[in-house]
């Protein structure tokens, strides 16, 4: 039974509104996750957020994400470390990361053992 499920948001975006074609970095998302947990899938979706002057900004994204049937501190850190990678070369504030449910920000400055020491496995 596969019951652990992580996914990670790649946005169309940059953090200066700058829209980019997001194409390859799903592609490559989806190569990173299928290669630590045996596949995945990706959704095209929507997202939104407020900023500190109350004004909404929207964008497209794509929903990357797998199932797993064990998560362990090496398959996490691997993930947290393509997060933070994604974040630098995507010219993002942060990328959203999900696992089993919990949503976690994930800046170049993350401490990963501080993610996966707050995760119960």
């Amino acid at each position: 039974m596969l019951k652990n499920k992580v996914a990670v948001i790649i946005p169309t975006q940059n953090k200066d509104g700058v829209t980019f074609d997001n194409t390859i970095n799903v592609k490559q998302a989806m190569i990173k996750l299928s290669s630590l947990f045996g596949g995945c899938s990706s959704i095209a979706q929507n997202g939104a957020w407020i900023d500190d002057n109350g004004n909404l900004h929207t964008e497209e994204n794509t929903l990357v994400y797998a199932f797993a049937e064990e998560l362990n501190s090496e398959n996490l850190y691997t993930l947290v470390e393509y997060a933070k990678h994604i974040c630098l070369e995507l010219n993002q504030w942060c990328i959203s990361l999900e696992i089993n449910n919990c949503m976690m920000f994930i800046d170049t400055t993350t401490n990963i053992n501080e993610i996966i020491g707050g995760l119960a496995l």
